[in-house]
């Protein structure tokens, strides 16, 4: 198998789950969330994951009230990303590259300011991703066993959440797959179409995604900026 095979075994297995009976909650948060790159012999995703993501995989699961509930009183503490690495080896195998390979190439910044990887993190939240991932590592086939999970902070001294998929708000990664290659640069706007729903555009009516400031048609200022 190729990397460009790979590639588009990633698109197809995200293109179907967002075409599925799912495709109002987690698949399509997950077709906006993901970034693609094909580097080489390897496939790199990475993924944001936000709260409204973990909520949409625990009711999709049905979770009973009080789950989701700790999901929505825990997750908020954590800024949530997932990254797969393929490297495609001669034999046409798969080799995922693991977490200790990731972590210390990832950049992340969050509204423009530095963050860093968590070491620890609450073994509740830790044990109820473990669980809710299963949607995003099935929508994935056989290339789910290689999605690696990063944690950060994401609160202010005040307790509030400084990152969400509904409110304005930028997160920045760049990672660079393996010791020779070049870093890419992924970056997400908030707040999310699937989350916050579409803009129309005042003047013709035209459907406009969530984060965007002007109708890039007719130069109009939009609502809420």
């Amino acid at each position: 198998m190729t990397a460009r095979k790979l590639g588009l075994l990633i698109s197809l297995s995200l293109f179907v789950a967002a075409d599925s009976a799912h495709a109002s909650g987690t698949s399509a948060l997950a077709q906006e969330l993901t970034r693609s790159q094909q580097v080489n012999k390897r496939v790199v995703n990475v993924w944001w994951l936000p709260l409204e993501y973990w909520l949409a995989a625990a009711q999709e699961l049905k979770k009973p009230a009080q789950e989701i509930d700790d999901v929505r009183k825990l997750f908020r503490y954590y800024l949530i990303i997932a990254v797969l690495d393929a490297r495609v080896l001669d034999d046409g195998k798969l080799e995922p590259a693991t977490h200790a390979e990731i972590g210390p190439h990832l950049q992340i910044r969050r509204n423009g300011k530095p963050v860093e990887i968590l070491r620890d993190v609450d073994p509740r939240v830790a044990r109820r991703v473990g669980e809710l991932s299963y949607l995003l590592k099935t929508s994935l086939s056989m290339l789910g066993v290689g999605l690696r999970i990063f944690f950060l902070p994401n609160i202010d001294d005040d307790g509030r959440p400084l990152l969400q998929g509904a409110s304005r708000g930028l997160l920045t990664i760049r990672y660079a797959p393996g010791e020779d290659e070049d870093a890419f640069e992924y970056v997400w706007h908030a707040p999310l179409t699937a989350v916050a729903g579409p803009q129309t555009c005042p003047d013709g009516g035209e459907s406009l995604e969530a984060h965007w400031a002007y109708c890039p048609w007719h130069g109009i200022k939009l609502r809420g900026e």
